[in-house]
């Protein structure tokens, strides 16, 4: 009888020991994801943490320092591989939960998470300093950043953070042209500015994607977590402070426009506007126009002659005003890129595949069977679009084919795919996309990039 009246009255306790965990479980990550992020950050802000920082050749100048140094705990590897792997353990539980989570708890925490990073210095890549010096060439020393050198800005005090200094700009005219405004700025200001455009930029990006996501009959928080809260786009990304936040946000609000027939010109502009930013989103309009039924709709012969005209007006339009900007040397932008494939990142699959063969770096043959190899991808997948494949699904797996290909593949290019992997219901998609988040992850992690292959010697042509 005791036994028993034990037992009933334990009943509820467990029961709200059950539903405590339940919540803990779910809405966990939600706390842990902004602390990682802000302990990231405030880590990286201290004076010994030079090996994640942009500055660790001993050119950070003080003026840029950030308002969290000396707050946390100084980023030492064994602090920055726990914190990776606490954002890869609270993706992989947000994923679980994801759709039984309020979107407005899953924006905030993710808002809280990239303003924190943004409150920090620029993680892995001084990018960020690039972007500023491009547009300081053109506002203070009169110079084309597509026609000639950052090293001829002579003693700019941007020219020795930046990364690049004998290398043209590999960004498209849009984006420079927006970086003008900012460049009138004194360069601390003008930096911190741009590193909070970026992380508003970024969730933008995914409050937009999860209102495709809505738009499209699919679960807004699965798609703002799947998107948001990758740990490659949280710590690479945004953490690096990446002007691909702003690619993402107009992929975002193109994903949004072409869920409606009746904003398909929207959402072309916005996808164009994508591409005069960087060319990787060139995919999107192409693959929309040459989908039959775009937004679920069979379009007729004369509706897609008309969104096709339509785009090649954008496009040239887009052409005309980088040419008036910056004269025919705007064209030099397709000899940056072409600059970077020559360069070689060291663990682009073409670099990993080359040294596996004992060839160390990739020469000229096999750079190009794996250019061969995407562009087959690319035919397959624009002939089956026309046929009737989803072109969501297929603009995922061309731009995971690109990075695949590419002999420049830096870490932050594997949330190109996200969108597209966070609205399409294709499982094999979204497992790809996920592998080359992880993937990218391990380049500067500690323990265990060391295990990647490193080239014997330098990329032969």
């Amino acid at each position: 009888m005791a036994a028993t009246v034990l037992r009933e009255a334990s009943a509820p306790a467990r029961g709200g020991e059950r539903r405590l965990a339940t919540i803990m479980l779910r809405g966990g990550p939600l706390i842990v994801l902004p602390l990682s992020c802000g302990l990231l950050a405030a880590g990286a802000a201290g004076r010994t943490a030079g090996t994640y920082l942009p500055g660790e050749r001993g050119v950070w100048p003080t003026a840029f320092q950030s308002p969290l140094a000396g707050v946390g705990p100084v980023l030492s590897p064994a602090l920055f591989l726990a914190l990776t792997l606490a954002l890869v353990l609270c993706y992989l539980l947000l994923l679980r939960s994801a759709p039984r989570l309020p979107l407005a708890a899953v924006l905030a925490a993710l808002a809280c998470s990239y303003a924190l990073l943004a409150a920090g210095p620029p993680l892995l890549s001084r990018d960020i300093f690039g972007y500023l010096g491009y547009a300081r060439m053109v506002v203070d020393h009169g110079l084309n950043p597509y026609a000639q050198l950052p090293a001829a800005m002579g003693h700019d005090p941007v020219l020795p953070l930046m990364g690049w200094p004998r290398q043209h700009t590999p960004y498209g005219p849009l984006f420079t042209a927006l970086t003008l405004p900012i460049a009138l700025l004194r360069p601390p200001a003008a930096f911190w500015m741009l590193k909070g455009l970026f992380a508003a930029a970024a969730l933008a990006a995914v409050a937009l994607i999860a209102a495709a996501a809505a738009r499209r009959g699919r679960n807004p928080s699965f798609a703002a977590v799947a998107f948001g809260a990758n740990p490659a786009f949280v710590e690479l990304t945004v953490g690096g402070s990446h002007n691909d936040t702003v690619l993402l946000a107009l992929v975002g609000l193109a994903l949004l426009l072409f869920a409606s027939p009746a904003s398909l010109k929207q959402g072309l502009s916005a996808a164009v506007g994508a591409v005069a930013m960087k060319l990787s989103a060139a995919p999107l309009p192409v693959l929309l126009l040459l989908s039959p039924a775009p937004t679920g709709s069979r379009l007729n012969p004369r509706q897609r002659r008309g969104l096709i005209i339509y785009t090649l007006i954008l496009a040239a339009g887009a052409t005309a005003a980088g040419l008036a900007a910056f004269g025919t040397g705007s064209f030099g932008l397709l000899a940056a890129l072409g600059a970077e494939q020559r360069i070689v990142s060291p663990h682009s699959l073409p670099s990993e595949a080359a040294i596996a063969l004992g060839l160390g770096g990739p020469p000229l043959w096999l750079k190009a069977a794996f250019l061969a190899g995407f562009a087959a991808l690319a035919a397959t997948l624009a002939w089956r679009t026309w046929r009737g494949y989803d072109w969501l699904t297929a603009c995922g797996f061309v731009t995971c084919g690109l990075l695949l290909a590419t002999a420049w593949f830096v870490p932050w290019y594997a949330s190109w795919p996200l969108p597209f992997a966070a609205l399409s219901p294709n499982r094999r998609l979204r497992a790809l996309a996920l592998a080359l988040s992880f993937y990218a992850l391990t380049f500067h992690l500690p323990y265990i990039s060391p295990l990647l292959g490193k080239p014997l010697h330098p990329a032969r042509p």
